[in-house]
């Protein structure tokens, strides 16, 4: 069983099976997930971007409220995070990379740090991090950038547009941005933590 957390009111979520599906819905995720008819597990934020007719909705929807203080050192998609991650192993986060605020984007790639195995879905991009050898296929998406979340000691990309052999990826190093698999391309190194992007 997977836990989805829904933090974005548009992305598209059609294509989640729900069986074996813990769904975790988060502001106006929550209305994402009502209006693709998918039972709210749990609901949580400070509901600040909510109006009182929505709120209600909500908690009819819901089988489990958690209402957080607008005032708080966490965001709400962290808190749900946190939660999710209490109970499994294989959780997804749809949205929380498109929209206008920026920092909040930021906050959850830094989410990777402490939860290598999460994943961030939106309709043009995939995000999730690796601390060991890989091999990726394209999956419908056009480009493959990598960063370093922890230094990356003697990386190698095969099978791709660029290819890379014993480089040592450091923190802030954009140098394998948009990138291109080919079919099948594989991914190598000795010590770190890598940050993925495939994107349409």
């Amino acid at each position: 069983m997977k836990a989805v957390i829904v933090v974005d009111e548009f992305v598209n979520i059609t294509n989640i099976s729900k069986s074996d599906t813990f769904f975790i819905g988060v502001e106006r995720g929550c209305l994402n997930l009502i209006n693709n008819s998918i039972k709210i597990d749990i609901s949580i934020g400070d509901f600040d971007s909510v109006n009182e007719k929505e709120t209600n909705l909500i908690t009819k929807n819901s089988k489990k409220l958690i209402k957080l203080s607008s005032s708080k050192d966490y965001s709400d998609t962290f808190e749900a995070v946190k939660i999710a991650y209490d109970n499994f192993n294989d959780v997804v986060i749809y949205g929380g990379i498109q929209g206008n605020r920026i920092e909040h984007f930021i906050a959850n790639l830094s989410l990777f740090k402490k939860y290598p195995m999460l994943k961030l879905i939106d309709d043009n991009s995939f995000i999730y991090s690796t601390k060991k050898d890989l091999v990726v296929d394209k999956n419908g998406y056009t480009y493959i950038s990598f960063f370093a979340i922890e230094n990356i000691k003697e990386l190698n990309l095969k099978d791709f547009k660029y290819e890379l052999k014993d480089y040592n990826l450091n923190c802030y190093d954009p140098i394998c941005l948009s990138n291109e698999i080919l079919e099948t391309g594989k991914i190598s190194f000795f010590e770190g933590h890598l940050l993925i992007i495939q994107s349409k």
